[in-house]
């Protein structure tokens, strides 16, 4: 990160010609709790290329949360970039030393990282862009902007757990698998739902499903869980479906598994 204090006649400054074409400064919203780190991404999405830009981020109501860092990335990684505390706000400043612009196209292209403190309010704290200022390749002001601007929830609500269970995790076709996510939790509340993705295009719900693979393949399942306030958390667990008369490696009583009943079941062989 480079912490620069520039003249603003770099952006200031323009040649009286302008261009008109939408550029959009996008700040996202991120959901966090007292003592945790907020790490908000800021997109650029612009129709001409850009060689700068400057705008103000205040955050309303302050005093819960420190600005850490700033750090270049996507498109303009290897520029120059700037975040200078004013009052309340952060003056964000960046350009390219080298004067080569960013070409059109939508990414990420900032990530800011602040401190909220552990005592906190329960509240959610708006992030207002302001004063905007973009130049483009000919060092003239892009005059058609808009902002859309982020948030830092603060909650008190702790995310939930998502764990399952698959039974068998492999098999040949027609394989019906059992799945069980009762050993998903939450540590202040409930899980309110239980989504299911089987990596084969169909879905499910509740804490237990079953599903039926008539195909061979390779499947990632997703778990999806929600707990009562809204906050959602995943886990993923691979099956194998293979060939009839065809099994996984390592399963010597051909029953769908690799456990210790199959270094028995090789004993028993090695023994006879």
């Amino acid at each position: 990160m480079k912490r620069v204090i520039l003249s603003l006649g770099f952006l200031c400054g323009f040649a009286i010609s302008t261009s008109q074409a939408e550029t959009t400064f996008i700040l996202e919203g991120v959901t966090v709790q007292p003592g945790d780190t907020a790490f908000i991404n800021l997109s650029l999405n612009n129709s001409v290329p850009v060689v700068g830009f400057q705008f103000l981020i205040t955050p309303s109501p302050a005093g819960d949360i420190t600005f850490s860092q700033i750090t270049a990335i996507g498109r303009i990684e290897g520029w120059t970039v700037g975040a200078n505390v004013s009052g309340n706000g952060l003056i964000v400043v960046g350009y390219s030393a080298s004067g080569a612009s960013v070409d059109a196209g939508s990414d990420v292209i900032l990530a800011f990282k602040y401190f909220v403190k552990a005592s906190a309010t329960i509240q959610t704290i708006s992030l207002q862009i302001s004063g905007a200022k973009v130049s483009n390749a000919n060092l003239s002001p892009i005059t058609d902007l808009s902002v859309i601007n982020g948030s830092i929830k603060i909650s008190g609500n702790k995310e939930p757990t998502a764990s399952f269970t698959t039974k068998p995790e492999s098999g040949n076709p027609p394989l019906t698998i059992q799945f069980d996510a009762s050993s998903s939790n939450d540590p202040d509340g409930m899980i309110a739902t239980y989504a299911w993705d089987f990596g084969d295009g169909t879905t499910g719900s509740g804490i237990t499903a079953s599903h039926t693979y008539k195909n061979t393949g390779n499947y990632t399942i997703f778990l999806y869980v929600t707990d009562n306030e809204g906050a959602t958390k995943s886990s993923s667990k691979k099956v194998l479906v293979y060939p009839s008369g065809v099994y996984e490696r390592g399963d010597v009583n051909r029953d769908g598994k690799t456990d210790i009943f199959d270094l028995l079941e090789l004993l028993k062989i090695l023994g006879s």
